[in-house]
This record gives structure tokens, sequence and C-alpha cells, in this order.
């Protein structure tokens, strides 16, 4: 009979007790980053589990985790959060880590989709597909083939 680790417990019990881990308290802090950076990257986050996040650990914890990430994964999670923003695309590292610290905290709300502008309707002839034919052309047999069908090339003669 095998037993499971409840990692859960474990980890519950290391943090209440640190000083009985004095020897492993980088791999703890390594450990820790790890777990949030994971649930941070993974493809279901949301503004749900981000505010989620930041009430478990705190506002000032959760900027410390987003300052360790890289500034691609920072610019990746803001499109997620906040898609429609029109400044989130061109601004810096640094301006997207306070608007996620903003958006968990409830601070700031994600942009509302633009509407798009109404341009000129095209007209549609009702045919989905193929080759469109001039208005006015009829069918002509003498134009039936390609030119370069009916092209003789002249023979050199020796």
């Amino acid at each position: 009979m095998s037993t499971t680790l409840n990692s859960a417990e474990v980890l519950r019990a290391i943090g209440s007790n640190p000083d009985a881990f004095p020897d492993a308290k980088a791999e703890i802090e390594k450990a820790a980053l790890a777990i949030v950076s994971a649930q941070l990257k993974a493809r279901s986050i949301d503004l749900d589990k981000l505010s989620t996040v930041a009430k478990v650990l705190g506002l000032d914890t959760l900027g410390l985790v987003l300052e360790s990430l890289p500034d691609k994964t920072v610019a990746t999670l803001t499109k997620k959060i906040d898609p429609h923003h029109p400044e989130a695309k061109n601004a810096s590292a640094i301006w997207q880590r306070k608007h996620l610290c903003a958006l968990a905290a409830g601070d700031a709300k994600p942009s509302e989709k633009p509407e798009r502008k109404a341009g000129p309707k095209k007209a549609t002839t009702g045919k989905t597909g193929g080759a469109k034919r001039k208005s006015g052309a009829a069918f002509n047999e003498e134009n039936f083939w390609p030119t370069s069908m009916s092209a003789v090339g002249s023979r050199k003669q020796r």
C-alpha cells in the first residue's frame, strides 16, 4: 500500500516553522517563487485567479513575484488579463507590473473591447468563388482560347 505526500500540508508546516529548516532556506524561497510563477504563467490565468493570488499572498508579495518574472512574461500576462488596454502594447515593463497589481487589487478594471468603425461595405456578387467575368463581356467563340494556346512559333529552317 503506497501513501501519497500531502504537499500542501508539508508546505504549510515548513512555512509555519521556517527555523526547523535553516539549511534549506534558499531551496524554500526558490520553490515558493516557482510555485507562484507557475500559477501566473498558466494558460488558464485570468483576472479572478490573479486577484485570488493577490489576496492570498498580499499585493507586496505579488509585486515582488512580478519583479522576478522576465519582462516578456509580464507582457504576456498583461495581454491575457487586459488585452484591450490601449497603452499595454507599447508600455514599459514597470507600467505593466503596476497595472497588473492595480487590476489584482481591484483599483483598475480591464479595458473594454473598442468598437470597430464601420467602413464602406463591399458589394457582393452572390458567387462565392471562381473567376469574375467582366460585366459587359459576352461569350465570344473567337476569343475563347487564350492567345498563348493558339500561337504558332516560327521555326527556323536549317
